[in-house]
This record gives structure tokens, C-alpha cells and sequence, in this order.
């Protein structure tokens, strides 16, 4: 595709000398541009450091490596999970949390991993994510390395208790499938035309949502708070801090009111 819009526009493709010289400017707005529109911002020197590679494969001089398949750990089947929503038990924060491993791994970023055992031994561990499968008894498994031994591991997500992005950077030594694919449903932003309320059925309804239990969700993209009347971390189409559209669709739990 950046071949053909090179072609069409009568330019050279793009080389890193190009941008080299801007180096110094875009680290200095690095942070400022981007750090409240992401859940963890890449260090700047693990953005760069990769550029000669992508461009050396964008011109052709390297081929993607290809990375050996993962072995299959606690059961698990051979397909990868990857649609958005996982069927999980009602309440469970499971759903925020693959979204926050989602995030860190399509940014080959370290995970902080809080989690019980099937011991009742609880332990934080730092760990490379790859891919979300079941197990033959049902459960659904986070597929991953940890980072201190490279060990390939996998975790039951429902013994999940809390997970944190790092800006630690790795280097994947298997084929990360965590990218969900299908589609995603978005809320009506107008009632359909022709469609009209009983007023008396509006204030019912309205009263009825100022009422009860209210959770606070925190978008994992740009950190806008979202209420909900339900444990629902799904989001409609919203802009971030800086006016443009946000790409985020989930929330992480924040707090209950």
C-alpha cells in the first residue's frame, strides 16, 4: 500500500536518513503528545532503536522472521481466541483485563501479572503475553513466557487477580496472537426515525437509571471515565483529551458509586 501511494504521488520511498535529523524534536514532544492518549507510553529509545529494521524490510533487504510455534501448555487446544469478547461469568474483570494484555502485547511490552495459584499461592510476575486459548476442561488460558526465566507458562484467566502495563520492551520469541478479530458493535447515537416515547415511560426509565449501583470505567486508550449502570466495560465512540477520535472500545474497572 505505501509502495502504491509512493508510486501515485511520484516520490521515493521514505528512508530513515530522512528522519533522522527530526530525532531530536520528536523526543522532545514524545511524552507530551502521547502519553495521555495511551494506557503505557514506549520508551522513545525502544521506538527508534527499531527503525532500522523496519526499513530495511519496508525496502526489501530483510524478511520477517518466522517464529516457531508455542508449545501448548495446561491443556490448551490449538486455536488462539481471538474474538473481542470472551465469554466470561458475569462480573468478572477478566474482559478488562485481556484488553489491557492486548494493548501491551501489540506493543511488545511486559506484563505485570498479580495471580493465585492453583495452591492458593499468590505472586506477581513479569511475563511476555502471546495468545488466549481453552483448555479441554473449558477454561480460558493466557498463553505466556515468564520474563525472568524465559519459561513458557500459561495461566488461567478467572485466577487473574490484577494486571499492569510496564514499559519494559521484548522481543517476541513466538508469534503473538492476541489481536482480535470480528465485529465490533457500536452503540445507536439517535433513536430511529419515527420512533416516539410515552413521556410517562421516559421518566420512568430516568428515574429508574439515577437509581442503584453505578460502576466507573477508565478508557484504556485515553483515560476518560465512562458510567455504567451494569459491569459492561464495552465504550460507544468518544474523542480523547486533544479533541480527535479515540480508538478505545474498553474500560478498566475503576470504582464502584
Amino acid at each position: 500500500m505505501l509502495r502504491e501511494k509512493c508510486a501515485f504521488k511520484g516520490i521515493q520511498l521514505p528512508q530513515l536518513v530522512d528522519i533522522e535529523p527530526h530525532r531530536g524534536d520528536v523526543e522532545a514532544g514524545w511524552s507530551g503528545m502521547l502519553n495521555h492518549q495511551l494506557p503505557a507510553l514506549l520508551p522513545i529509545a525502544s521506538f527508534w532503536d527499531a527503525l532500522p529494521e523496519i526499513f530495511r524490510w519496508l525496502h526489501g533487504q530483510v524478511a520477517a522472521p518466522v517464529l516457531p510455534t508455542m508449545p501448548l501448555l495446561g491443556g490448551a487446544g490449538a486455536e488462539a481466541i481471538r474474538e473481542r469478547i470472551v465469554g466470561l461469568p458475569p462480573g468478572s474483570h477478566g474482559q478488562t483485563f485481556i484488553e489491557t494484555i492486548r494493548f501491551a502485547a501489540a506493543n511488545r511490552l511486559l506484563v505485570n501479572l498479580d495471580y493465585r495459584d492453583q495452591q492458593g499461592k499468590r505472586s506477581t510476575r513479569a511475563i511476555e503475553a502471546y495468545s488466549l486459548r481453552r483448555s479441554r476442561a473449558g477454561d480460558v488460558l493466557l498463553m505466556a513466557v515468564r520474563a525472568d526465566s524465559g519459561q513458557s507458562r500459561s495461566y488461567r484467566l478467572d485466577s487473574i487477580l490484577g494486571v499492569s502495563q510496564t514499559q519494559t520492551t521484548f522481543s517476541p520469541r513466538y508469534p503473538i496472537e492476541l489481536t482480535p478479530t470480528g465485529p465490533q458493535s457500536i452503540p445507536l447515537t439517535s433513536r430511529p426515525v419515527g420512533l416516539v416515547l410515552p413521556r410517562a415511560s421516559t421518566r420512568r426509565r430516568s428515574r429508574a437509571s439515577s437509581s442503584g449501583t453505578t460502576y466507573v470505567f477508565r478508557c484504556t486508550i485515553c483515560g476518560k471515565l465512562f458510567e455504567r449502570k451494569s459491569h459492561d466495560s464495552t465504550l460507544r465512540p468518544h474523542k480523547n483529551r486533544a479533541g480527535y477520535q479515540c480508538y478505545g472500545t474498553y474500560g478498566t474497572y475503576v470504582r464502584t458509586k
